[in-house]
């Protein structure tokens, strides 16, 4: 997890300064939410990234989504219930075109590495020692594909609906098959421009 957090840092330090030397180019943020496949069920999403165009027709930047089972829980081999949870950063290209000012169409690619947690339930937490709390800890790498069409509502706001595919590297935990985190999802985002 550390480490995760600690490129992310990186990246987005390296970002910010790289958007810095760029001038007149407009630094895009959105955030949003949506649902993605989780162990073949749905599973919540929060995301948020922040982009600039790096060419008039590809966006590029930096990604970061979480997800959890919501109320969907596991059984532990002790009759305690449990939850999976996971965070991914990314970085990501865009390539995009515009139609009549107003509609943007992109194809998003981004990869880039996470963490899977398997963490009992709050109501067990309290009898439980910190460091027993997280059954397994996986770090996995992502990539994904997808295709969103970004709605300008006015010169800085937009809505950006998306869906794609992710795949990730195989899952070694005896909670899920290796494959549990690859699927399908979809997400609204609401964005802005700054600068």
């Amino acid at each position: 997890m550390k480490k995760t957090v600690l490129a992310v840092l990186f990246l987005s330090a390296a970002f910010l300064a790289f958007t810095d030397e760029i001038q007149g180019k407009k630094l895009f943020i959105t955030a949003g939410g949506g649902i993605t496949e989780f162990d073949g069920k749905a599973a919540g999403t929060l995301s948020a990234s922040a982009g600039t165009n790096l060419l008039p027709w590809l966006e590029g930047g930096i990604n970061l989504t979480a997800f959890h089972t919501l109320e969907r829980s596991y059984k532990g081999t002790e009759g305690r219930d449990f939850q999976a949870e996971s965070g991914f950063a990314a970085i990501y290209l865009r390539p995009h075109f515009v139609i009549g000012g107003k509609l943007d169409i992109g194809f998003p690619v981004q990869s880039g590495s996470g963490t899977l947690l398997y963490r009992y339930e709050e109501k067990y937490r309290d009898e439980l020692v910190w460091t027993e709390e997280i059954l397994d800890q996986i770090n996995y790498g992502v990539t994904s594909l997808g295709v969103d069409i970004r709605i300008a509502l006015c010169d800085k706001h937009s809505l950006t609906l998306s869906g794609g595919y992710r795949g990730t590297s195989p899952i070694g935990s005896p909670y899920a098959d290796k494959d549990a985190l690859n699927g399908f999802g979809a997400e609204i985002r609401y964005g802005w421009k700054l600068f």
